[in-house]
Order: C-alpha cells, then sequence, then structure tokens
C-alpha cells in the first residue's frame, strides 16, 4: 500500500482508527466510544478519531491520501449507509460529511466487507484472489472478495451471509429469528440455547457468571466453559459449529471461493474447538469436487481487520470495486504542460522534478523507488508505481516517457492496467502532457521531464 491512508471500525461501542504508512505498517492507532444517541455524536466521534490518528502520525488529516471507513450496516456505492441496525447512521451520508471537513478522498464499506478486505490484503487470505469471510460475533456477517474487489451486488446485500435462511419452518410461519443462519449460530443464538439449559435446571459455569450480575455471555465466557469441559457450553457451540459448516456447504455451492476465513469474536476465542467440527460438517455435506483441499482459515488480524481493511479500499491497494467520494468531474484535473527539458508547467506553477497526477487529480512528486526497487531502474515502471499513481483507477493512464522515450512499462504493469480496462498512453514527455490535459474523464498521469 502507498501513501498514508487512515482506516476506521465505526463500531457499536467504539470507533477504532488506524493510519497506515507507505510500507503498509500501521503508524498510528486511536480509539474512542461509540455516542449511540444521533447521527451528529457519532460523525463528531469519527472525526475526532480521524484527527487523533493524524496527530499520532505528526499529520494533518488534510495531508493523508485517503480515509476509508468500514460501518456496520449496508451502504452504498457512493459512501451513504442505507441501513445500520445497531446504530444511529441510517440515511447518513458518512463519505460525503467525512470529504467536506478533511478535503480528501473517502470510501465507505460494510465493516465485515471492509473486514474480509483487510485479511485478503494483510492476513490469512494473503495469497489467494478470491475469499470468503465469516465473521461470528453478536449476528453473523459476511463478505466476498472476488479477483481482489468486493462484491457487493446490484441491491448491496452481497454476501450477507448471516441472512441466508437454515430453518424453513421457522421462516415460513413467521417466527422469531425467521429461521436465519444468525439467529441459531451467531453468540445470541449460543447464548439462547444455553438459557434454555439453565432454564432445564443444567449445571454449568455460565449460570455461576450470571448470578453475579453478568447480562450477556460473551465470547470470553464460552471459552471458559469449553476448556473447564462444562456439557452445557460443549453443547451449544457443537450445535453451532454444525450449524456454520452448514452454511459454509452453502458458500461454497453458491461461490466455490479459493478460501473461507472465519473471524469475528466467538471464532477468536474458540477456533481450536469450533473449527475441526465446521471442517467436519462441511466434508461430510459438500458435493464432490476436483479434489483440491478446502482451505478453512481462521482470521489473523484480530481487531485490526476492518480498520485495515477500510484502508485499503480507500487506497486502493487492492481493487474493492468502490470510488471515491471525491468526484468532481473534469474541472478538478491541472493543465499541464511541458515545453522545456528538465521543468513542466502546472496550472502556471513551474516544477523542477518529475511528478503524477492521481486520478483524484492530486499532484504527487513521483515515487521512483518504488520501480528502481523492483527493476533495479526508474526507467521501467513496475506495477507497484502503477497501482500508486492509478489509485482510484482511472479510466486513461497517460505516461510521459520522456524527451527521448526512454520510460517504458513492464510487462507486470501493462497486464495490471489491461486487466482493469484503462486506457493507456505512452507519449514523449511533451505530447503526453498535452494528451493528459485534453484527455475526458478520469484519468492519470506519470511524467519524466529527463531523457
Amino acid at each position: 500500500m502507498a501513501g498514508n491512508t487512515i482506516g476506521v471500525d465505526v463500531g457499536g461501542t467504539k470507533i477504532y482508527a488506524v493510519l497506515v504508512d507507505d510500507s503498509g505498517a500501521i503508524a498510528a492507532r486511536a480509539k474512542t466510544p461509540s455516542p449511540t444517541n444521533t447521527p451528529e455524536a457519532l460523525m463528531e466521534a469519527v472525526s475526532k478519531c480521524v484527527r487523533t490518528v493524524a496527530a499520532k502520525a505528526h499529520l494533518e488529516p488534510t495531508e493523508v491520501d485517503a480515509i476509508g471507513v468500514g460501518v456496520p450496516g449496508v451502504v452504498s456505492a457512493e459512501g451513504v449507509c442505507l441501513w445500520a441496525p445497531n446504530c444511529p447512521l441510517t440515511g447518513v451520508d458518512v463519505a460525503g460529511i467525512l470529504n467536506a471537513e478533511f478535503g480528501v478522498p473517502v470510501a465507505v464499506g460494510n465493516d465485515v466487507n471492509v473486514g474480509t478486505l483487510g485479511e485478503k490484503a494483510f492476513g490469512a487470505g494473503r495469497g489467494y484472489d478470491d475469499v470468503f469471510g465469516m465473521f461470528v460475533g453478536t449476528g453473523i456477517g459476511g463478505g466476498l472478495v472476488v479477483r481482489g474487489q468486493i462484491v457487493v451486488g446490484d441491491h448491496c446485500l452481497g454476501a450477507e451471509v448471516g441472512h441466508i435462511i437454515v430453518d424453513t419452518e421457522a421462516a415460513l410461519a413467521g417466527a422469531e429469528g425467521g429461521g436465519e443462519f444468525e439467529y441459531y449460530a451467531g453468540r445470541l443464538g449460543i447464548e439462547r440455547m444455553i438459557r434454555a439449559a439453565i432454564a432445564e435446571g443444567r449445571e454449568t459455569i455460565v449460570a455461576e457468571r450470571l448470578g453475579e450480575g453478568n447480562d450477556r455471555i460473551k465470547s470470553g465466557l464460552l471459552k471458559e466453559g469449553v476448556e473447564a469441559g462444562d456439557a452445557v457450553v460443549i453443547e451449544a457451540l457443537e450445535r453451532a459449529s454444525a450449524i456454520i459448516g452448514l452454511a459454509s456447504v452453502t458458500v461454497i455451492h453458491l461461490c466455490d471461493p479459493q478460501a473461507i476465513i472465519y473471524g469475528g469474536g466467538v471464532i477468536e476465542a474458540c477456533a481450536d474447538f469450533m473449527m475441526p467440527r465446521v471442517d467436519a460438517t462441511i466434508k461430510a455435506h459438500v458435493a464432490p469436487g476436483n479434489g483440491r483441499p478446502l482451505r478453512l482459515l481462521v482470521s489473523e488480524l484480530g481487531d485490526d481487520a476492518v480498520a485495515l481493511g477500510a484502508a485499503a479500499l480507500a487506497s486502493g491497494a487492492v481493487e474493492s470495486g468502490h470510488r471515491s467520494h471525491d468526484d468532481n468531474g473534469d474541472d478538478h484535473y491541472p493543465a499541464v504542460a511541458a515545453t522545456e527539458f528538465g521543468s513542466v508547467v502546472v496550472d502556471g506553477q513551474v516544477l523542477n522534478r518529475d511528478l503524477v497526477v492521481r486520478a483524484d487529480g492530486r499532484v504527487k512528486k513521483r515515487k521512483k523507488d518504488l520501480s528502481r526497487e523492483v527493476h533495479g531502474t526508474a526507467h521501467e515502471i513496475s506495477v507497484e508505481e502503477v497501482k500508486y499513481v492509478c489509485r482510484q483507477t482511472p479510466q486513461t493512464f497517460v505516461l510521459g516517457s520522456g524527451y527521448e522515450g526512454l520510460l517504458s512499462l513492464s510487462r507486470e504493469a501493462v497486464r495490471w492496467l489491461q486487466k482493469r480496462g484503462v486506457q493507456t498512453v505512452v507519449l514523449p514527455t511533451p505530447e503526453a502532457a498535452d494528451a493528459f490535459t485534453a484527455t475526458d474523464g478520469s484519468k492519470a498521469l506519470l511524467l519524466h521531464i529527463g531523457c
């Protein structure tokens, strides 16, 4: 991931932000409680967390390249939260508010989609193009990344695995929970099973803890029950694991991803107990395939997954299918002219260095090291440098190859651009500057002012 990018995880109890630096490492973290009273209070807390994490890295929020946000709800491609059942964000233009405040591109996605993206980019899913994330917490969320892009779907409901129907009779009867997967296998579903056993008079350490005033059976207590050999907890988790396995069979039959990544508080606490049972259920019910092994992985990023995925979403380090909210038309691109060797004029200002103009219209110094570290020369443009320039995936990419045309694109960079349908124009620097200025639509430029 190139550039300084902020990723924000907006949760029901806390807002957590990270600043990711040029190397892809977390340079700073910040956390603040989530207000639950009004949208205005919640968005102000998000803005405060952004300012705090930027300050810890000795930056202003306006100096970062992009901001990404994961929210617990259904999100439109424009960054509007369409529906958020557990926090006051329904109908809130999250991207627009943050873009107006900080003046940088903002991308917003569903938290589990974004968490899956984080695992694909930085965690358990590294090395796989197609992954499905299943996060078992209070409920159950899902995320699907195909060829590096989040699949949102035409109605922004893609991969909402927690709402698939696993009990048709309950669904048709209009019973509580509607027969949905998460009603039975999420943490609240596991809690219902345990409470029913307690009501029957069965002994369990959970009853003792609840007697101490705890009103929720949290994931850590489930882990304690397993370690203590508590029969009630073990039965509830065995049942939940089997249901998770069956839902995973449905995912495999529909999507057939390279890997399924399991995360969330329940899995993180009880993975050693649950995952062998999930695996066994899948193998007992999945249709025969081509013999390749099933890749069932456990989240590696924990609390960092959503924030890191949000940073990846915003930066374009992993293609996500979301555009930034900074889409102001062609008038936000500078006019570029190269009439003299060794210099370039950008909106009337003379610059004496190689530069890039990214798809959001921002002018940046060229990052030659991204090519030099790969190819030993800055004359062969690496795919990493092209990704940096084309972060928001422009319609057209223009390369000014120098006055003698000595720069060229690497084979990997050409393939990357072709795969994303980006029209590529390679010209000597003076002609490239003119072509960039004259090109309509979203565009990006890399201009070499020397040889």
